[in-house]
């Protein structure tokens, strides 16, 4: 199944150009432990549309690796610096985007580091 969305910059705030982008669906079910990498989309050296649509995504989920008992959510890293690494430079989403596989396109707003 594929999740799709757009990665939505603060307005007057988005950077030219990145190096890496990386949307991912991660399984949140349990508060004590990490969270699971299920899928992600990874686009490199990217160059950032200026309008307020966003960034598009589109991540390829194994129907075999969801379970319909547990939590899924999405996270996004813009690293505009290139290290790989979450830098000041770079965006990140700061809120918990729960993932509903049949709702449509979901919108992650990001933040500057």
């Amino acid at each position: 199944m594929l999740l799709t969305g757009r990665i939505v910059f603060p307005s007057g705030d988005r950077p030219v150009e990145a190096s890496r982008v990386v949307a991912r669906v991660e399984e949140v079910s349990r508060a004590d432990a990490p969270a699971v990498i299920i899928a992600e989309q990874v686009q490199e050296h990217v160059v950032l549309p200026r309008d307020e649509r966003g960034l598009p995504f589109a991540i390829d989920v194994r129907s075999a690796s969801i379970d319909p008992r547990l939590r899924y959510s999405v996270r996004v890293h813009v690293d505009v610096s290139g290290t790989a690494s979450v830098t000041p430079e770079d965006f990140i989403s700061t809120t918990s985007y729960p993932v509903e596989f049949d709702a449509g396109e979901l919108a992650v707003e990001v933040r500057r580091v």
